[in-house]
């Protein structure tokens, strides 16, 4: 997801162990939020083991990105795969990426989640 510089950081989705890693960039718009949907669909194709969203570095969140988490949460849970999303302190504007928190595992930092 990192085809371009606005969208999300991980064309090449990380690994740390069997988690996979998929970082934010700070600006999240329609375009990465289908980028989002795409790699993380591809991701739950390949494989169960956990995937991790990153948002620490979202400074912007675009009306059309709205709610794209809400569905990859959907989707991993059909799959039965662990999603954890790592949130700092920007509650308010990650908000719109999650919709309805209660569909996460929140953790403050990477390291945590993994």
């Amino acid at each position: 997801m990192t085809h371009d510089d606005d969208l999300i950081d991980p064309a090449c989705p990380s690994a740390v162990g069997s988690t996979r890693v998929l970082r934010a960039r700070p600006v999240v718009d329609a375009a990465a939020a289908a980028e989002v949907r795409r790699e993380s669909r591809a991701l739950l194709a390949r494989s169960t083991a956990p995937i991790v969203v990153d948002l620490t570095a979202v400074r912007h969140v675009e009306p059309g990105a709205a709610g794209v988490l809400r569905d990859v949460a959907r989707e991993a849970g059909d799959a039965d795969v662990d999603l954890r999303v790592v949130r700092a302190c920007r509650r308010a504007t990650t908000r719109a990426l999650l919709d309805d928190e209660a569909l996460y595992e929140i953790y403050p930092t990477l390291a945590a989640a993994l």
